[in-house]
């Protein structure tokens, strides 16, 4: 099937955090975690962590490791 974002209420249920704020890393839930192959051409990537005014610098492969997640093209 094709991925969509979920709307608000059911993001912040399964994470645990606010929209604009969901950390990849840190989920409340396990929940599979997927990145776009575009990521690949910035050096960093910004992820929320956990605010929707905070974000922490890594790697795409460094963001990989740590969710166990899967790099697809979706754009």
């Amino acid at each position: 099937g094709k991925a969509k974002l979920a709307d608000e209420k059911t993001a912040e249920e399964l994470t645990g955090f606010p929209p604009g704020g969901v950390c990849p890393f840190a989920l409340k839930e396990q929940i599979p975690v997927v990145l776009d192959k575009s990521l690949l051409r910035y050096p960093y990537t910004y992820a929320a962590a956990g605010t929707p005014h905070s974000a922490v610098a890594v790697t795409v492969e460094q963001l990989l490791e740590i969710t166990g997640g899967k790099l697809l093209e979706l754009s």
